[in-house]
């Protein structure tokens, strides 16, 4: 039997996500990258900053990893999709809008969707039905609820590396990730769920919560940018006070990028769709794309690796 002939939007659609793809990962992943690269050296060594200039610093890095490190996973994914699609595979997706969460939980149900869906069918459900069976208590359920966060998230730290480093990073993952589900729990129980759904709904909660969760997760990263011993030497110079000042930076800086996100959003109107646009018109925003990737290129000289193949 003969395969059915391609639909043509579907192709197009298909062609322009490779293409996006491929934007992200040669433009945006690789300009990221090379303000990393000329940033870091200025945390340790001859040219190492100090003081609140070092917290400031270290801030700029993480957050500019973070865009990098989404923009490299997500492009590839983009392009992986979109060939899939052009062969008549439908593959899953792995993100979905990840920094429009307002908690780790939640951030963790739209990155890297596949290992979150996996590690809660044989990590999650597993652990917290043997506790349950265990522990039948309607009372301690939340407590467990709690405890299994943890010890998964512990789990995918070390699923990222053997090194000592990502045991500090499924620790800072587990403690986030148990801490938003405590403060869900509490928050519930003192307020009422309807009040508490009417807290969460508030513009001013909800860019805080924004703000605090990817500000948390862009110093979690750090265990992909500096080993332990590194970790170890700038804690011994910004002390946890820097810690905590960074934390305070990077999520007040997420929060006020997002209000301007959004309302940039409000104001103009939504992306072109490949399929649906005039031919003419979306062939000539891949051709321009993919221009600006080999200029990009030429100008950075910076690889376009797939990040993630390191962990």
């Amino acid at each position: 039997m003969a395969p059915m002939p391609a639909e043509p939007m579907a192709v197009r659609a298909a062609l322009g996500r490779v293409t996006v793809g491929y934007g992200k990962v040669l433009i945006l992943s690789a300009s990221a990258l090379y303000i990393f690269d000329n940033i870091v050296p200025q945390l340790f060594g001859a040219e190492a900053v100090a003081g609140y200039k070092l917290v400031f610093f270290y801030c700029i890095a993480a957050a500019v990893y973070t865009f990098y490190l989404y923009m490299n996973f997500a492009g590839y994914m983009d392009i992986v999709i979109g060939i899939a699609r052009l062969a008549g595979l439908e593959l899953p997706e792995n993100f979905n809008k990840p920094f429009a969460s307002r908690g780790m939980i939640e951030f963790w149900s739209r990155w890297h969707m596949t290992l979150s869906n996996w590690s809660k069918q044989y990590s999650f459900i597993p652990i917290m039905r043997a506790l349950m069976t265990r522990w039948p208590s309607k009372a301690a359920a939340p407590v467990i609820g709690i405890f299994t966060y943890f010890v998964v998230f512990m789990i995918l730290g070390a699923w990222h590396g053997s090194t000592p480093i990502f045991v500090v990073y499924g620790f800072v993952l587990g403690l986030g990730v148990s801490l938003n589900k405590l403060w869900q729990v509490v928050l519930s129980a003192k307020l009422g769920h309807k009040s508490f759904r009417a807290l969460s709904a508030n513009p001013i909660y909800t860019y805080t919560a924004r703000g605090l969760t990817i500000g948390y997760f862009a110093i979690a990263l750090t265990a992909f940018w500096l080993d332990l011993g590194d970790v170890i030497e700038l804690t011994g110079r910004i002390h946890v006070t820097g810690w905590i000042l960074a934390l305070i930076v990077l999520s007040v800086g997420w929060a006020v990028a997002a209000m301007g996100l959004d309302l940039l959003s409000k104001l103009f109107a939504r992306p072109m769709a490949w399929d649906t646009a005039p031919a003419g018109l979306a062939f000539g925003a891949m051709a321009a794309i993919l221009y600006t990737c080999v200029t990009a290129q030429t100008i950075l000289n910076k690889g376009a690796g797939f990040v993630y193949a390191a962990f």
